[in-house]
């Protein structure tokens, strides 16, 4: 008898510590991260998460890392079904679509609708670094989950083609708005062509406020800045970077 608890002690430690049982958990957990962040129900948890743009995209890097690492199982459901959730990019039916393609596109309408809310130069820059932050991760993780996901016999498809066309959409967004100098009106090159030094610099201090870690704690990864420089010389953004990083010093 005493043989036989022995065994069922051992059995259970064994399956306790399951491999894709940690794999599902740890999958999961940043998938409820994303939905908390994007009040999302469709994915329940007792998580929670900041619900602005920089954030939310690192959490989604963060599931998409998760999904391609060397030790995460594909064949199980859960992986299944949350291969499935990412899958459906409708911005009618999904939180993470909309957020990208119309609840973030709106803040760049030249002119903006009736009563929408018109953000600051430096805010839009903090918008800017996570488009250009899903267009650096995007490079190197689009080929393993192309690569990961068909040989488990998934489909991600819809997803990888949405984020190719989302990028370079949302990207010019920012261009356009810099070359308006963030005036609540149509561009006319002829007025405005970048010609407002002073929004030019808010717009890279929210950008490099973002890249420093916005608060969050250093980043494994720095953003490089891919949009116009038109008058800032290098050794203003030297002097702004440098103020940020100290405002940001995570010592302090």
């Amino acid at each position: 008898m005493a043989f036989f608890v022995a065994q069922l002690v051992f059995v259970s430690a064994v399956a306790a510590e399951d491999p894709c049982d940690t794999s599902d958990a740890r999958l999961l957990l940043h998938q409820q991260t994303i939905c908390s962040s994007l009040s999302d129900g469709s994915c329940s948890g007792n998580v929670t998460a900041q619900g602005d743009w920089p954030n939310q995209a690192i959490y989604m890097h963060d599931l998409l890392d998760a999904l391609v690492l060397p030790d995460t199982c594909l064949n199980t459901t859960r992986a299944s079904e949350i291969v499935s959730w990412l899958n459906v990019t409708d911005t009618a039916k999904s939180p993470w679509w909309y957020t990208w393609l119309v609840f973030q596109v709106q803040y760049y309408d030249m002119p903006h609708r009736a009563g929408a809310r018109v953000e600051t130069a430096a805010t839009l820059g903090r918008k800017c670094w996570a488009f250009a932050y899903l267009r650096q991760i995007w490079a190197p993780i689009r080929s393993l989950l192309n690569t990961t996901i068909h040989r488990a016999g998934l489909d991600l498809q819809n997803f990888i083609a949405s984020w190719d066309g989302a990028v370079p959409t949302t990207m010019e967004l920012c261009d356009r708005q810099m070359a308006n100098c963030f005036v609540n009106a149509s561009y006319d090159p002829a007025l405005r062509n970048g010609t407002c030094p002073d929004r030019i610099g808010q717009f890279f201090v929210g950008f490099q406020w973002e890249n420093g870690g916005g608060g969050r704690g250093p980043l494994p990864e720095s953003v490089a800045y891919p949009f116009p420089a038109y008058t800032q010389t290098s050794t203003f953004r030297a002097d702004a970077t440098f103020a940020i990083e100290t405002t940001l010093n995570y010592i302090i």
